[in-house]
């Protein structure tokens, strides 16, 4: 019925891009390919001089369609009868490329930029084919090149500049996002990624001015920059500016975010009653955000010292979703506090025996074992299979060292624990571990310095205070 109406609407007006757009597609979903190719052909013939446009347009219509390698067959057709445009080879490399067959759309760019060098759009969509097929440090050396005799095309320094942030390479990111901004101030794309790698890097006061720039820029992007001002008056400790900025969040992806973040600064504004009435007020249908509100409310009255009220949040949390393992985990460890270890063991083996490879229930289960009793040896098989899932996670590794210590391994002991504090360099808890087992050992300089380095980014850390105490009766 469809391909009937498509007929009689294309012979009713043959002008009509739409009509000639949906008979095409109408005819491919019907098996009658070639038909659907004449038609894609009258629509090139009627653009006039906007044929290039409309060979863009075919590839988008096609990449709807879920048979990709036929789809890309029929396109490669349709090029083949206008292998000299440039245009036609780009559209098809873009299909090619979102169905997933970066050969077919490497060849056609690679034409494509043959027949039109140095097109900054063809040298774009190449490095993304480079992306697409694995090959990222060619995709960078690629736009490098293009960027040293195009260093005005700002699509191409906007691409390479994403490129670097996903090979995690943040200082050159930074410093291509830098140029970009300095290159085109109004850029909104680019002045957020700017204020998100500076954030990330500490750069609180930079970060600070990029965000508020966006507020003048473009409207899609104030709701983002409300959310990241929040966050940099948290870190520096304004709890009330972040409750305003977190308040004007009024939609975006980060709205629910915002809305959890309110009872936070609230709660470290000593308000921890309207923190709770808050969450109350976001209750859901949802299992997935109402978990959250749970789990967010329960870690405010930890840090209120609140543990009865705490464990009634789990309770209540875990009577209605007792499979949510987020939830059973943060009961666990508010167990550890409570001096509740029974609490503890049965929460964190009841995921293990739900999930037996949950590396994170395995390590707190056995670094638990390890520091307040004397199962050494279970410990020890449970932080062992903990390790050999997540061999470079820094909290394992301490665990591993931290046991092998309690139990008179102390060779292995500081192989773990010096493998730890690389992974998280002066992490306190860490360096406490590392400082006993030396000064234990009666290397007390070796210790002392340890110790000294981790009090100077961390000076009212409680691990460090309390090992300090202990072992040097201070």
């Amino acid at each position: 019925e469809t391909l009937e109406a498509a007929q009689i609407w294309a012979a009713a007006d043959p002008t009509s891009a739409d009509a000639r757009q949906v008979l095409a597609i109408s005819l491919l979903r019907s098996g009658q390919p070639e038909q659907a190719l004449e038609q894609m052909e009258q629509m090139l013939t009627a653009s006039g001089g906007e044929s290039g446009q409309q060979f863009l347009v075919i590839a988008a219509l096609l990449s709807r369609e879920p048979n990709g390698a036929e789809v890309v067959q029929l396109m490669q057709q349709l090029v083949e009868r206008h292998k000299d445009n440039p245009e036609a080879h780009f559209a098809l490399s873009e299909l090619a490329l979102r169905q997933g067959q970066p050969a077919v759309a490497r060849s056609a760019v690679e034409e494509a930029l043959r027949l039109r060098p140095e097109w900054s759009d063809a040298i774009n969509l190449r490095a993304r084919v480079l992306v697409q097929a694995g090959e990222l440090d060619a995709a960078v050396a690629y736009l490098q090149k293009a960027l040293s005799r195009h260093p005005e095309e700002d699509d191409l320094r906007m691409t390479y500049a994403r490129l670097l942030v996903q090979l995690d390479r943040v200082d050159d990111a930074r410093k291509a996002f830098r140029e970009l901004v300095r290159r085109t101030p109004d850029n909104a794309d680019a002045v957020f990624a700017l204020g998100l790698l500076s954030l990330q890097a500490g750069l609180n006061d930079e970060a600070a001015k990029l965000f508020e720039r966006l507020l003048d820029l473009d409207g899609s992007t104030t709701t983002r920059a409300q959310y990241y001002l929040g966050q940099l008056a948290e870190l520096n400790g304004d709890y009330q500016k972040a409750v305003d900025w977190y308040s004007s969040v009024r939609g975006g992806p980060n709205f629910h975010d915002a809305q959890l973040r309110i009872a936070v600064a609230l709660a470290r504004l000593g308000e921890v009653d309207q923190a709770r009435e808050h969450l109350h007020s976001l209750a859901s249908n949802n299992p997935a955000v109402q978990a959250r509100l749970y789990q967010v409310e329960g870690e405010i009255l930890v840090d209120a010292g609140r543990y009865d009220d705490a464990l009634a949040v789990y309770n209540q949390a875990l009577t209605e979703q007792p499979g949510n393992h987020d939830l059973r985990y943060a009961r666990a460890l508010l167990g550890e506090r409570m001096d509740n270890l029974k609490l503890l063991e049965s929460d964190l083996r009841r995921i293990l025996t739900e999930d037996p490879e949950n590396a994170q229930a395995l390590n707190a289960l056995g670094y638990t074992l390890t520091d307040r009793t004397d199962r050494h040896q279970e410990a020890l098989d449970l932080i062992q299979r903990a390790y050999a899932l997540s061999p470079e996670d820094a909290a394992v590794t301490d665990s591993m060292g931290w046991v092998n210590f309690r139990l008179g391994n102390y060779q292995e002991a500081e192989r773990y624990l010096r493998k730890a504090l690389s992974l998280r360099d002066g992490d306190p808890e860490i360096a406490a571990h590392l400082g006993e087992l030396l000064w234990v050992q009666n290397r007390r300089d070796e210790a002392q310095a340890i110790w000294n380095k981790a009090l100077k980014s961390h000076p009212d850390d409680p691990i460090l205070e309390k090992t300090l105490k202990r072992l040097k009766g201070e």
